[in-house]
């Protein structure tokens, strides 16, 4: 049964990335050092695994744009001062993109908040695992961060037409999320290309150079179950369960109090309990084995990722 809710559990996120919910910027806990792996003891005890940006990669954290995305109170406020203070155009759309994914649903269910608190709570009522607490906290964050935020209409093709924008200006993540998608934009258009192989495994090899945090945990639905990847860092629910974790690792905000979660829980229904994306992840998704076998996946992978150990042409490498 824990291997059936782990596969649930993975649709639901992927179903999620696609809205791009999960957002992100470093975490608000101190960071943390990785211990050693080991067959018998996973890498990090729970305690030590905040879900934050590791010191280890002093040169290979989140911008300060995706923190302060992560931690505004306001995202129209958020918005209109990156136009304010002339930000780069790639993280105005990439935030564009990621107000949408996270306010868009008030165009047309302007009681979204409401509904979905007494739906939750109606689960913790019957028996379900929504942490009451933490619902009606992650109800007032969606109230307070889309406060004001302008009626859309056409949401999907605006949204995308943001991330085409913010990829074609120079936004790793949103690069990132298009790969996923298997298609690039031509141009500002809505004309779809699908990539070649070797051009996608290409861009999939240089963003992962790049160290964002946001591109990986994007990039992580390819290294799944159905990965057209293989090497030992690809090929089951596991890898890609890993590599969301890396994500944790390098600057990705998976904290109980991040866009990540909060969305996972109030828009997907899932991982409503405290604590952050890994503990979650530990508590309800797999079972003691297979969550001991992702974190020691997780240890190699982020090696990897520092030694070279996943680069293309690497007789050893972990990713081909």
């Amino acid at each position: 049964m824990k291997k059936i809710a782990a596969v649930v559990v993975f649709v639901v996120l992927i179903l999620l990335a696609v809205w791009k919910f999960r957002y992100i910027g470093a975490g608000s806990e101190p960071a943390v050092s990785h211990s050693t792996a080991s067959a018998s003891t996973g890498i990090n005890s729970e305690s030590s695994h905040p879900g934050n940006a590791s010191p280890l990669l002093p040169n290979r954290v989140v911008s300060a744009r995706s923190a302060n995305y992560s931690t505004a109170t306001n995202l129209k406020a958020y918005i209109d001062s990156l136009k304010a203070e002339g930000a780069a155009e790639k993280d105005i759309q990439l935030a564009n993109a990621k107000a949408l994914d996270e306010c868009g649903m008030l165009s047309f269910r302007p009681n979204f908040i409401a509904e979905n608190v007494k739906y939750l709570k109606h689960l913790a009522e019957t028996g379900g695992a929504p942490d009451v607490r933490l619902v009606e906290k992650y109800a007032a964050a969606f109230s307070q961060r889309c406060s004001n935020f302008p009626e859309t209409r056409n949401q999907t093709a605006l949204r995308e037409q943001y991330y085409a924008q913010a990829a074609i200006a120079g936004s790793v993540e949103a690069k990132a999320r298009q790969l996923v998608r298997g298609e690039t934009m031509d141009g500002l258009s809505s004309t779809k290309q699908p990539l070649a192989p070797d051009v996608m495994i290409s861009e999939v090899f240089q963003i992962l150079g790049s160290g964002d945090a946001g591109a990986i945990f994007e990039l992580s639905q390819m290294f799944g179950a159905n990965s057209g990847f293989t090497g030992a860092a690809a090929g089951s629910f596991k890898t890609e369960a890993a590599w969301k974790l890396v994500a944790c690792d390098m600057g990705l905000d998976c904290s109980e109090n991040g866009p990540l979660l909060r969305q996972t829980c109030f828009q997907g229904f899932m991982f409503c309990s405290s604590g952050s994306l890994r503990e979650n992840m530990r508590k309800s998704a797999f079972s003691p084995d297979d969550f001991q076998q992702i974190q020691i996946l997780e240890e190699m992978i982020y090696k990897g990722l520092n030694t070279g150990g996943l680069n293309p042409g690497n007789t050893s490498s972990l990713l081909n």
